[in-house]
C-alpha cells in the first residue's frame, strides 16, 4: 500500500509540475523606423483588458507564459485595423514580454508568426512598444502626423477570455487520479479479504 501512494504521489507531481523552459530578455536600442519596419501593427490606443489563458489550475508559472491584451485602437500608423485588437506576449518583461498596465495609453507595435499560431499579432518587450505617459522621441512627431482612425468596418476581437488550452489536460489528471483511488480503494478490500 506504501508503494502504492507513493506510485500515486509521483505520478501527480509529474503532471502538475511539468518541467518548462528557461527564458531571459536582453534588448537591443533600435530606431523608430526599425520597430515600424518590423512591425505589422503599429497603433495607439489603450490597455483595455489583459488575460493569461491556459490552465488555472497549475502550480508552476513560467515567465514565459502567454498573456492576451485587448487594446482600444485610437489611431492606427501602420496596418488597417478596428477599434479594438488583441495583442499577444509572454506574462513577464523577464521573458522580454509587454510591461504594460491596464487602463493606460500606449503606442503599440506587434508582428505576425512570433507566438504558436501565425494568425495571432504578438508584442515584446524590445519591440518599440512604450507608455505615451513618457516623452517621446523627435522621431515620433513624423509618425504622429501620419496616423488614420480605426476602420470601424473591422468587427472587433470577440469579449471574454479565450477557452483554457489546458482543459483536456485537467480532465484527463483528474480522470486518472480517480481510477488510481478506485484501484487503490479495490486492493485495500482485496486485503482485508484475506
Amino acid at each position: 500500500m506504501k508503494r502504492f501512494a507513493l506510485a500515486l504521489l509521483v505520478t501527480l507531481s509529474v503532471l502538475v509540475i511539468a518541467p518548462t523552459a528557461a527564458h531571459a530578455c536582453s534588448c537591443v536600442n533600435d530606431s523608430v523606423a526599425g520597430h515600424v519596419a518590423r512591425a505589422d501593427l503599429v497603433v495607439r490606443g489603450t490597455i483595455e483588458s489583459r488575460d493569461e489563458p491556459g490552465n488555472p489550475l497549475r502550480i508552476v508559472r513560467s515567465s514565459g507564459d502567454e498573456v492576451v491584451y485587448r487594446v482600444g485602437v485610437d489611431r492606427v500608423y501602420k496596418g488597417r485595423w478596428g477599434p479594438a485588437v488583441e495583442i499577444h506576449s509572454v506574462v513577464s518583461g523577464a521573458s522580454c514580454g509587454l510591461e504594460v498596465d491596464v487602463g493606460k495609453e500606449y503606442l503599440v507595435y506587434a508582428a505576425y508568426g512570433q507566438g504558436a499560431s501565425q494568425d495571432e499579432l504578438w508584442a515584446s518587450l524590445c519591440g518599440g512598444t512604450m507608455s505615451l505617459d513618457d516623452s517621446a522621441p523627435a522621431e515620433f512627431t513624423d509618425l504622429f502626423r501620419r496616423g488614420e482612425p480605426p476602420d470601424r468596418s473591422i468587427p472587433t476581437p470577440e469579449d471574454g477570455p479565450p477557452t483554457p488550452a489546458y482543459l483536456a489536460g485537467g480532465v484527463a489528471a483528474a480522470g486518472l487520479t480517480v481510477l488510481m483511488v478506485a484501484l487503490w480503494r479495490r486492493r485495500e478490500a482485496a486485503d482485508r479479504e484475506l
